[in-house]
């Protein structure tokens, strides 16, 4: 029963110490770096960077889901091909 209580008085502690705070979410900055909620800054450069990492990391994951899509289509056609 005194556990039940210690939870319970905890649960009220968090729920109060949410309620105090003015926001959950950080605020977003729009300088250059697009929004660093860490507060962290980037220069062009370092933000240009960014971008072509990001680029590539989609680029990469482009190729890859279309060569998915080719291999389940593959399957089905050999799949049809042994059934039909």
């Amino acid at each position: 029963m005194e556990q039940k209580a210690q939870n319970a008085n905890s649960r009220a502690q968090a729920v109060e110490g949410l309620a105090k705070r003015e926001s959950l979410t950080p605020e977003l900055d729009n300088s250059v770096g697009e929004g660093r909620a860490t507060g962290q800054h980037l220069n062009k450069e370092e933000s240009a960077k960014v971008l072509k990492a990001q680029r590539a990391r989609a680029n990469l994951m482009a190729i890859g889901l279309f060569c998915l899509c080719i291999l389940f289509f593959m399957i089905t056609i050999v799949k049809i091909g042994l059934w039909g």
